[in-house]
């Protein structure tokens, strides 16, 4: 599949355009990733699957290191910000 042609910011403080990224790759698209003593956004419980996510997100994790046995990279897009992210 074609991805965009755009500069994401990364956690580490670089940017990866996802139409260059070169290999094979998986991309893990989701919402948001809660926090322990923070509410979820008003709402959020009524949406069908959304805390179903983080558990999604858990379960790459743990496939990382075959991931990259297999030199397949992995990358995570959310909308929330990137001390959010480095964070989980």
């Amino acid at each position: 599949m074609r991805l965009p042609d755009l500069e994401l910011p990364a956690t580490d403080g670089t940017f990866v355009n996802p139409a260059k990224v070169k290999g094979r790759a998986v991309w893990v698209i989701y919402p948001y990733t809660g926090k322990s003593g923070v509410p979820d956004p008003e709402g959020w419980d009524h949406i069908p699957g959304a805390h179903g996510s983080t558990l999604q997100l858990q379960a790459y994790s743990l496939c990382y290191d075959v991931f990259q046995r297999l030199h397949i990279k992995v990358f995570g897009v959310s909308l929330q910000d990137l001390d959010w992210q480095r964070e989980f």
